[in-house]
């Protein structure tokens, strides 16, 4: 059923943009405290590395996205697997070539554009059957509670940063930047949220 396809895709895919924009930012902003909160001192020469593999956080969900409502459903598991081998070749390639310049960065940007390719690879394969309409209205309205989201983070971490530990630092952004965020997604009006938020209500 091509319709129900299309229509499950556009659905998902607003639902996929509300949460990955807050998730990029919220990570970008956390990654400081959190890392060294969570792990330790020990670890804060690993704060560059999560900063590098950020595009997985947006191109790996959306490769399995289309998998599970494109692929999967389409009988193509074979084209899926095909591909994932593809990028499994690929990453091969650019890690022993990146690695050898960048050590454990070239790892990691080796990683995230594997996760860009195949996820290019994913949309490519499934737009011939099936047409991706872009969800403009949820990116616009997800991006200005995601700046607002930013600005409220920022401005309580400037507050308590030097008051707290650095895991609870980390803690107090996410709860804020997750209330912020959200409030300002029903105060828009934005469709998708407003859907779930009528249905738990």
């Amino acid at each position: 059923d091509k319709v129900e396809i299309e229509h499950k895709t556009k659905q998902t895919l607003s639902l996929f943009l509300i949460v990955m924009i807050p998730a990029c930012i919220g990570l970008a902003l956390v990654n400081p405290y959190f890392t060294v909160g969570f792990f330790g001192g020990e670890y804060q020469a690993s704060v560059p590395y999560v900063y590098a593999l950020l595009p997985r956080l947006v191109f790996s969900p959306l490769t399995a996205l289309l998998g599970a409502i494109y692929f999967v459903p389409s009988g193509k598991l074979w084209t899926r697997n095909l591909l994932y081998l593809s990028g499994l070749l690929l990453n091969l390639l650019l890690s022993s070539i990146l690695i050898r310049f960048f050590s454990v960065m070239g790892c990691c940007i080796a990683y995230s554009m594997t996760e860009i390719v195949i996820c290019l690879l994913f949309v490519v394969f499934s737009k011939k059957n099936i047409s991706h309409e872009f969800p403009l209205d949820s990116f616009v309205k997800s991006i200005d509670a995601g700046l607002l989201m930013l600005i409220g983070c920022y401005f309580v971490s400037s507050i308590i940063r030097n008051r707290f530990t650095n895991m609870v630092v980390a803690i107090f952004m996410i709860l804020v930047g997750a209330i912020v965020y959200f409030a300002f997604l029903l105060l828009f009006h934005e469709e998708t949220v407003s859907f779930y938020f009528n249905r738990i209500k």
